[in-house]
């Protein structure tokens, strides 16, 4: 499962839940200073420490996700980055 904004407030806790559930997961987020950044950070670590990577990275990144969505096998998407 491909999550976009998941280190957002609900992208964290789909992306906890998710992974309770035992999904298995990529989250991305551009980690842009809407809100605090090391609030993003702070649930990039928790994710990690569930097993949930995130890449810091832009979903406006073309390339990026073509090339992404060309190795990995994603079955579904939780579109959540703003």
């Amino acid at each position: 499962m491909l999550i976009t904004g998941a280190v957002g407030f609900v992208g964290a806790h789909c992306s906890l839940a998710l992974r309770a559930h035992g999904d298995d997961m990529l989250g991305l987020d551009n980690f842009n200073a809407y809100y605090d950044p090391s609030l993003k950070r702070a649930r990039q670590c928790l994710l990690a420490s569930q097993g949930v990577v995130v890449l810091d990275t832009d979903i406006n990144d073309a390339a990026l996700l073509e090339r992404l969505l060309s190795v990995v096998p994603f079955t579904h998407m939780l579109h959540l980055a703003a």
